[in-house]
């Protein structure tokens, strides 16, 4: 049972009747009650507890009831034990879940853009404590935001960081469950907002040259800066962040392949990756590395372990991009200034614009569909494609970072085999050097010499044939030399593939293969 009381304090006081240490000459011991009352209970557990009540005996003594009664709940099941931590004001409960995303090794900028979506949500539906948390209401504050223009990819990262913080509470043991796991994203391909294209071979060439020489610096990059991080972020298909932590001690060039890695703290994934560098990329950034001002101070530890891109250029990396482009497409177009046919024709292209005819743009992150799609071009194998672009899935890889072009459908489409029938192989002789006057020929009917005639040629127009009832052949003068052509006609068929084999003397017609037979002049037929 519960009980009451105040507790003994003890002090000492000096002559004056102040507060002094219990060594101070002339202290004086003085017992009282103290102001607050206590409370004594027996918890559920079995240990006897003191907890703090107030000053008022008839609020202590009601305070003290209800505390036993939810003990006496609890020690049954009936005691909610989330209640306390539903009273307590939400930003506490986002406080802690900010440093938790902290301890799990997370970047700085994903922990700052959870932390500030969910936020977003809990302040736009009105939410002060963690037991006013309601899905439905998370439901229609995204509705509304879609309704004012808010993308639906958007939209979802909303709800992704609103659930990601409802499953912590679960965990932490602040929440029996989570309020808005019932709630689902929506389909983000029914409102696509960018769809980026991959850039031709051309393009990218004359983008890294044109930047390259460029005077245009920005935000801290010169053109040269810009040229390399292009070159690299094409062939190796790094995002815009994990290039800009990179250092002089991330590439390997010594090896074979040189290699470039990004450690796992400023990965995507958080898995880390070393990727192998083409040799043009390797030269290019090796090159740039030496041409550095960097490169010519005295040798330090600073310059290893800054990053070789410093900056806030990668939350602009788009514009950056743009830019270069359009500097790129004006030398193009200046070549021809003077012919005023091909300016025109360049004016009217596409080339090295950002928006294609099907409304596909391109910026920084269109040059990662750019390598996955060369490596798609390439014929490599789509699960290589995989690691190298570190997607979770290969779907992601083959459907939203590989692009078709008409060009790759053509020779795709050329490569199917042809159905035509092929032609039959002729041997390399004249039609009148099987003479009609064959002696063989000649005793028996016209239909036998018909059918040497095509053993040999494959071919004989019916027009050319006689009955027995029509005129027969002419006997030849001499039959030797007909014999002698015959036989020589069938060696030389044979040899080429078209004619019978032969068997001393006597020809034999290829197995598996019959030729086509003839009929007569008003018949003609063919198997």
């Amino acid at each position: 049972m519960a009980h009451l009381f105040r507790k003994q304090i003890t002090r000492y006081v000096g002559p004056s009747g102040k507060r002094c240490p219990k060594e101070a000459p002339d202290a004086k011991r003085v017992d009282e009650k103290s102001s607050k009352w206590y409370g004594r209970l027996r918890s559920p557990d079995g240990i006897v507890r003191e907890v703090p009540l107030f000053k008022d005996k008839t609020a202590s003594r009601q305070r003290l009831a209800e505390l036993e009664r939810k003990a006496e709940q609890s020690d049954s099941g009936l005691l909610d034990p989330f209640e306390d931590s539903r009273n307590q004001p939400l930003a506490d409960h986002l406080a802690a879940f900010r440093q938790h995303l902290e301890s799990k090794g997370n970047s700085e900028q994903h922990v700052a853009l959870t932390v500030a979506r969910c936020e977003a949500a809990f302040s736009g539906c009105g939410f002060k404590l963690l037991g006013q948390l309601d899905a439905d209401k998370v439901a229609n504050w995204l509705k509304q935001r879609r309704d004012d223009g808010l993308g639906v990819a958007t939209s979802n990262h909303h709800l992704g960081a609103v659930k990601s913080f409802g499953n912590w509470l679960v965990k932490a043991r602040r929440l029996e469950r989570n309020p808005f796991t019932h709630l689902s994203k929506l389909n983000g391909k029914v409102d696509v907002r960018v769809e980026r294209r991959a850039l031709e071979s051309d393009e990218l060439a004359r983008l890294i040259d044109a930047t390259e020489h460029s005077q245009q610096t920005f935000r801290g990059l010169t053109g040269s800066d810009r040229a390399a991080l292009y070159t690299l972020a094409t062939m190796t298909g790094l995002r815009a962040n994990e290039l800009a932590s990179l250092t002089a001690l991330s590439f390997d060039f010594q090896a074979n392949p040189p290699t470039v890695t990004v450690e796992a703290v400023n990965e995507k994934s958080g898995r880390g990756a070393t990727l192998p560098l083409h040799p043009f990329a390797a030269d290019k950034v090796a090159t740039w590395l030496k041409s550095r001002p960097q490169a010519s101070a005295a040798p330090t530890i600073k310059p290893l372990v800054e990053s070789l891109w410093p900056g806030t250029w990668s939350k602009k990396a788009a514009e950056m991009f743009r830019r270069d482009l359009d500097e790129a497409r004006s030398i193009w177009l200046a070549e021809v200034e003077k012919i005023a046919a091909e300016h025109q024709q360049r004016t009217e292209s596409k080339f090295l614009k950002p928006e294609n005819a099907n409304g596909e743009v391109a910026d920084f992150h269109a040059l990662r569909h750019t390598f996955i799609t060369m490596l798609a071009s390439s014929g490599v194998h789509p699960k290589v494609a995989q690691v190298l672009a570190r997607h979770s899935t290969i779907t992601l890889t083959m459907d939203r970072y590989s692009h078709t072009r008409l060009v790759d459908l053509n020779t795709a489409v050329a490569n199917l085999p042809s159905l035509a029938l092929p032609e039959r192989l002729m041997p390399d002789v004249e039609m009148d050097m099987l003479s009609s006057d064959d002696s063989v020929a000649s005793k028996d009917k016209p239909s036998v010499w018909v059918a040497r005639r095509v053993a040999v040629f494959g071919d004989f127009p019916c027009e050319s044939v006689t009955t027995a009832d029509e005129t027969p052949l002419a006997q030849p003068v001499s039959d030797e030399p007909a014999q002698r052509t015959r036989k020589a006609l069938i060696i030389r068929a044979s040899a080429n593939g078209c004619g019978p084999a032969i068997t001393g003397d006597k020809p034999l017609s290829a197995l598996g293969l019959e030729p086509r037979t003839y009929g007569l002049k008003v018949r003609c037929s063919t198997n």
